[in-house]
């Protein structure tokens, strides 16, 4: 993942610790490869944040050309999900103080296309942990780790 923007616009915690939250992501994917088109089934998007889910969302598939990027704007929402008051308060906290920390985890398929030849249906894991959201803002590129035949 090449760019990342993450924004939290709703951060809600009823009086039965049922927590509701919407968050919006630009995702930019890379294909920094001269020649191979990369081949992507459907992808699943999870957004975490000191183990609480925030969001979740899927991406259609899509092919990518060479040397090219790919951006997605996705608007997750997580709605009445049971969570601890206490890890929300001090999510809610780091949030006040810009202090948040992701992490980000993107996985389906990939396959590949070179002329003719084509290969397709290798999973795919891209975590990126620990992501700063001051890092985010002033638009720094996240580390992330992607391991081909990866499961979360």
């Amino acid at each position: 993942m090449a760019g990342l923007q993450l924004n939290i616009t709703k951060l809600q915690l009823d009086h039965q610790d049922k927590l509701s939250t919407t968050v919006f992501l630009l995702l930019r994917i890379t294909n920094k490869n001269e020649k191979l088109t990369l081949l992507y089934s459907p992808l699943d998007v999870l957004v975490n944040s000191q183990g609480i889910k925030l969001g979740e969302d899927h991406i259609d598939k899509f092919s990518q050309k060479p040397q090219n990027d790919t951006d997605y704007h996705i608007k997750m929402e997580n709605k009445n999900a049971d969570v601890d008051r206490h890890a929300v308060e001090e999510l809610n906290s780091d949030i006040q103080a810009k202090e948040v920390m992701y992490d980000i985890f993107v996985g389906g398929k990939i396959g590949l296309k070179l002329g003719g030849l084509e290969m397709a249906n290798v999973p795919f894991l891209a975590s990126c942990r620990h992501i700063k959201q001051s890092d985010v803002n002033l638009g720094r590129r996240p580390e992330c780790d992607l391991r081909m035949f990866g499961f979360r």
